[in-house]
């Protein structure tokens, strides 16, 4: 990683190794990537959401179809690290913000706080999974909650102590 001015970026020459690999024509090569590509995840808002075409691929019992939603992902995932990906450098004596989410697929969240003369919700870091079978039949209620008990378990070591705000999107009907 490259630490500069308050900001935390992926390391450009890690980034090469990324971008210059091949498109997978196998399972495993499928699992490398994904492997790879998970190193970098937490800069990578919607890591999971993004990489579920690819995940559908992860099975040896699965059929390797190359779709043009893997290809998408793949790209994707690729590209988002070269599209100026900054992430802050936490200030423990500042309040944190927690934003979650859920969706039928994976849970989500971000974790910022404000910096600069501006005071900007910067994000420190991104987090998501995919659910699980027995969690993808939750009602969308405990999902959300699953994703606010994960999200503060993922980042407890910056939560731990500290003042921060929960804001999570809670769907009502």
């Amino acid at each position: 990683h490259v630490v500069s001015n308050g900001s935390i970026s992926p390391s450009p020459k890690k980034v090469e190794t990324l971008l210059k690999y091949p498109r997978p024509l196998n399972v495993y090569q499928v699992i490398s990537f994904v492997g790879l590509a998970s190193y970098y995840r937490k800069f990578i808002r919607d890591f999971a959401k993004i990489a579920v075409p690819l995940h559908k691929l992860n099975t040896v019992d699965t059929k390797f179809d190359w779709t043009p939603e893997c290809e998408i992902a793949f790209q994707s995932l690729r590209n988002l690290l070269i599209s100026d990906k900054v992430l802050a450098i936490p200030d423990f004596n500042k309040t944190f913000k927690l934003e979650t989410d859920a969706r039928n697929y994976g849970i989500g969240a971000v974790l910022s706080q404000q910096h600069g003369k501006e005071r900007l919700w910067k994000p420190v870091a991104y987090y998501s999974r995919s659910l699980t079978k027995a969690e993808k039949n939750y009602s969308t209620s405990e999902k959300e909650l699953l994703a606010i008990v994960n999200a503060v378990e993922h980042f407890r070591e910056f939560l731990y102590g500290c003042e921060f705000t929960l804001d999570h999107k809670i769907r009502r009907f």
